[in-house]
């Protein structure tokens, strides 16, 4: 398997962002950005903000090394 991590963002009113977390997780290739969204769906600190409304996105996808 390989691993993975994503840097997650919120956006509040009038367009500021500010970093959330960063998700790690293991696939056997590459992620698509439909994958990247159901990672991000799982997640119970990003799932409060997406049930809220609150604008959610990801950056900086990248692998790394055990």
């Amino acid at each position: 398997m390989r691993n993975f991590m994503i840097d997650v963002w919120i956006w509040t009113k009038g367009k500021h962002s500010r970093p959330l977390k960063t998700i790690r997780f293991e696939l056997d290739h590459f992620p698509s950005e439909e994958e990247c969204d159901r990672h991000l769906s799982k997640d119970g600190d990003v799932r409060f903000y997406i049930d809220r409304g609150v604008e959610i996105s990801y950056n900086n996808l990248r692998e790394y090394q055990l």
